[in-house]
Formats: structure tokens, C-alpha cells, sequence
């Protein structure tokens, strides 16, 4: 049984080429989202989380999961909280915008 499930972990796990093509279109993404949305403040990064963070459990028909740092702007201001939560709206739906052309939908 042992020899069994090492030749089947074997076959589910991603090739090299799989990883490779995976971290291109991590890499894809990061440079779509820097174009997109312009210079950034902070670091902006593209960092996958989930199976494909860790190689040996993620198989050929794994999803990747990722999430984007530095594009939310966290800034408010309790002063004048209509006028702060407008500007919000507005940059939530600019971002939106950005979102899906990056995603290649609107």
C-alpha cells in the first residue's frame, strides 16, 4: 500500500512546468496590477497562499490562490465622515474599474 500512494502523490503533484507556468502567471498578474493601477504607495505585491504555497501538497488540479497587498486605501477621517465616505465610494469604484480590465471582463 505504502508504494501505492508514493507513485499516486507522485502523479498528482505538479511537474515542473506546472510550477513554472503557475509562477509566470503570478508574476503576470503582479505586472498587470502594477500597470493597472499605477505607482504604488506602499509595497504592492502578489503573494499565492493556499496549496501552491506549499509545493507538496498542491496537485495538477489545484487552483492558485492569491492575494493582492497594497491597493486598499485604508485612510479615513472622522472629521467630515460624508465627504471621506464619497471619496471612498469613488476610489472603491475606480478600483473596481481597474479590477476588471486587469481581469480582462469590462
Amino acid at each position: 500500500v505504502d508504494a501505492e500512494l508514493r507513485r499516486l502523490a507522485h502523479y498528482v503533484n505538479l511537474a515542473p512546468a506546472e510550477v513554472s507556468a503557475r509562477e509566470q502567471a503570478l508574476e503576470d498578474l503582479e505586472a498587470a496590477v502594477g500597470a493597472a493601477f499605477g505607482p504604488a504607495e506602499e509595497e504592492r505585491r502578489c503573494v499565492a497562499f493556499g496549496s501552491f504555497s506549499c509545493l507538496p501538497v498542491s496537485c495538477f488540479f489545484s487552483d492558485v490562490d492569491v492575494t493582492v497587498f497594497g491597493i486598499a486605501d485604508g485612510a479615513r477621517d472622522a472629521r467630515n465622515d460624508r465627504v471621506t465616505k464619497q471619496a471612498r465610494t469613488k476610489k472603491r469604484e475606480e478600483r473596481i474599474k481597474k479590477w476588471l480590465h486587469v481581469l480582462k471582463i469590462g
